[in-house]
């Protein structure tokens, strides 16, 4: 059931024309497995190389959902979900050797072994047995348009002894964005106010550390993590104001100037107990203790007479304690069966202040909310079915209810209970190894975001967020059919359409008497969405071992404007995005090139006062890759090759127009050499 040899180290990470696709038989009916001599055309370095390489799959970090259990992203190692809220799902993958595979599973129903905890597809990576211990690298040089280069490095070293394995990571990363650009402020006919040409060079560094036991004892698994990370954020920024005289001419009037510092330090440690019972019973037990730390100072200095300079000072705390049961039997007839209880403790505790600078000193300014402490307890019980109804049928029943009590505790105390209950029914029907079919039904609780129970400002992003104390989690029924479907050329398809009725949903609402505005639950809606995934082999086309993916969503919402009563779409949902890459594999000169475009929609925020539409521009990417160097593989690459970009439009006025203010920001293309082995 699990390898303690090679395989081993790289599972202890978790703590925390193409030939077509080949169906695995035995335990696992519903998989579709690529074994490693599948990737050999690619030369993958780490498991995140390999799980990118799977067709018509997109990897996907942990979902926004309440709890620990339904967090979790779309892979799995040794049938293992890593019970970490941290450490990014692609970061893992990234630390284990591709030499540690033996193959990848694709799984789109839960079996007797593995909980799909209701995802259309999960991919299993399998570790090989045998090996003794390796240390694999990554070192990145890249050079943003200002000419400055900012270097990262990461090493992970693991080694074993019998049952017994450990795995020790450690990176730094140095990295700026140099943004600049121009704001224009202008009256509803078009008239020019205010222009505002701006640099903005955001300096970031990043520490983190993580180490990794596991120990096999006779029946029984344990697995520990320790993870811990510091980033360090400074960001000076210049504006040169320019207005019309009375003549019209625009004329430069003063400069003005800020800088932010924040900081943010996280510390988290978990661990799972696995144990055998019998041949039909298991259980596990998980705890997950983590704390962040996160500071904030600003400054304003206008240049303009009268106007004042501002200082804020932000400190947040953050705490989370998390315990988790579940058992698991697989005795009867062809139902596995799933239960467990799951606890949790959620604080955050925030102290803001903001003053103004006068000859005599700093004059207090009083923002309602932003001084409070926010807390969730938490109990979630959950009991589950996985039914092989036949050899292509399986039905997937899940029911679970939630409890929790919130507290603010501060100027606005407040204290909400709620309870939810949450059934799930899922039917996937593989028509033959090649074709799938689900459909599915199921309820879900959206995960509250504690920072909109508080207030806080951005002082130079000009922005003021409203603590809402009476915020409530939105919660939705959704109904979801799939297809997935593959041919013998190695070309996929896997296509996905959903529809949420919505209950609370989560918007913007004034708050504090119509002082501020903050996220605010503003009545139900409606949601759908559409989503495609496909790999097209290029063989066929002339392009010897090249290969096509596409995808992509399409997303539309309905929900009743509180202020105006018009229909319109939920504030801030993106519309749309797509990528498209192209990239072709020369083995015979381990040589391997790639392209791609990504294009995400343009979301609209619907504020008290004002609408705020984000525009994003086509993105460009593309790298040249070695394979041929003893030591590694060497990648040359561009991103963002012709500018990154963000239009923003800022209408002032709602529903009557009163300004327009739009902000143009660029950065520029970002050249990287990346050099990656294991030894």
């Amino acid at each position: 059931m699990f390898h303690f040899q090679r395989a081993a180290i790289a599972a202890a990470l978790l703590g925390m024309a193409a030939p077509a696709w080949s169906q695995e038989t035995g335990s696992e009916p519903s998989a579709n497995s690529f074994d490693r001599a599948w990737f050999e055309a690619y030369a993958p370095v780490t498991a995140l190389d390999m799980v990118q390489r799977i067709p018509s799959f997109t990897l996907e970090e942990g979902a926004a959902v309440r709890g620990l259990g339904g967090s979790y992203g779309n892979v799995l190692i040794n049938g293992q979900y890593p019970s970490t809220k941290t450490n990014r799902l692609a970061d893992i993958l990234g630390r284990i050797a591709a030499d540690d595979v033996a193959r990848l599973d694709v799984l789109r129903a839960s079996t007797d072994t593995i909980d799909l905890r209701g995802r259309s597809r999960v991919v299993n990576i399998v570790l090989r047995e045998g090996g003794a211990g390796s240390t694999s690298y990554d070192a990145l040089i890249e050079r943003r348009s200002d000419g400055r280069a900012s270097p990262q490095i990461n090493l992970t070293h693991a080694r074993f002894s019998g049952a017994r394995s450990f795995s020790i990571n450690g990176g730094l990363h140095f990295d700026h964005n140099p943004w600049r650009g121009t704001e224009r402020v202008l009256t509803p006919d078009g008239q020019l106010i205010e222009r505002r040409d701006f640099t903005d060079k955001w300096n970031f560094f990043e520490g983190a550390a993580t180490g990794n036991f596991e120990q096999r004892l006779d029946r029984m698994l344990i697995r520990a993590s320790l993870h811990t990370s510091y980033f360090e954020f400074r960001r000076p920024g210049h504006w040169r104001v320019h207005r019309p005289d009375a003549n019209g001419t625009l004329t430069f009037r003063h400069g003005d100037s800020s800088f932010t510092e924040r900081t943010n330090r996280i510390v988290e440690f978990n661990s799972d107990l696995e144990r055998e019972h019998g041949d039909n019973l298991s259980s596990e037990v998980t705890v997950l203790w983590r704390q962040r730390i996160f500071e904030d100072t600003s400054t304003t200095t206008p240049g303009e007479p009268g106007v004042q300079a501002s200082l804020s000072d932000l400190n947040r705390q953050e705490r989370e304690q998390i315990l988790r049961y579940a058992a698991h039997w697989s005795g009867f007839r062809n139902h596995a069966l799933r239960a467990g209880i799951e606890a949790s403790r959620n604080t955050r505790d925030q102290a803001f202040a903001l003053c103004l600078q006068t000859p005599t000193g700093c004059t207090p300014v009083s923002l309602p909310g932003s001084n409070a402490e926010v807390s969730e307890d938490r109990v979630d019980l959950f009991i589950a079915d996985s039914w092989s109804i036949s050899d292509r049928l399986n039905a997937e029943l899940r029911l679970a209810r939630e409890g929790s009590t919130l507290t603010v505790a501060g100027p606005s105390s407040r204290s909400q209970d709620f309870a939810f209950i949450k059934p799930s029914a899922r039917l996937t029907w593989q028509v033959n190894p090649q074709t799938s079919w689900r459909l599915g039904l199921e309820r879900q609780v959206g995960q509250l975001n504690f920072a909109d129970f508080i207030s806080v400002v951005d002082i130079n992003m000009g922005s003021t967020n409203g603590g809402n104390p009476d915020l409530a989690p939105e919660h939705f029924w959704r109904v979801e059919l799939g297809y997935e479907t593959a041919w013998q050329n190695g070309a996929s398809l896997a296509a996905t359409a959903s529809h949420d009725r919505i209950t609370d949903v989560i918007d913007r609402v004034p708050v504090f008497g119509g002082q501020l505005d903050a996220p605010g639950n503003i009545g139900d809606g409606t949601r759908w969405r559409i989503s495609v995934d496909a790999t097209l082999p290029l063989d066929a086309a002339g392009l010897s071992h090249g290969r096509l993916d596409l995808s992509g969503w399409y997303e539309t919402s309905r929900i009743t404007d509180p202020l105006t009563g018009i229909e319109r779409e939920i504030s801030g949902q993106q519309p749309h995005t797509y990528r498209i890459a192209l990239r072709q594999d020369l083995p015979e000169r381990d040589l391997a090139w790639s392209l791609s475009v990504t294009r995400n929609g343009d979301p609209v925020e619907y504020r008290l006062n004002e609408t705020r539409e984000t525009e994003n521009i086509t993105e460009w990417s593309g790298y040249i890759e070695s394979r041929h160097l003893p030591f590694g593989t060497l990648r040359l690459g561009i991103d963002h090759a012709f500018d990154r970009a963000r239009d923003r439009l800022i209408t002032r006025g709602r529903p009557d127009i009163t300004e327009y203010e739009y902000r143009r920001s660029r950065q520029g293309g970002r050249i990287y050499l990346q050099l990656r082995g294991t030894f």
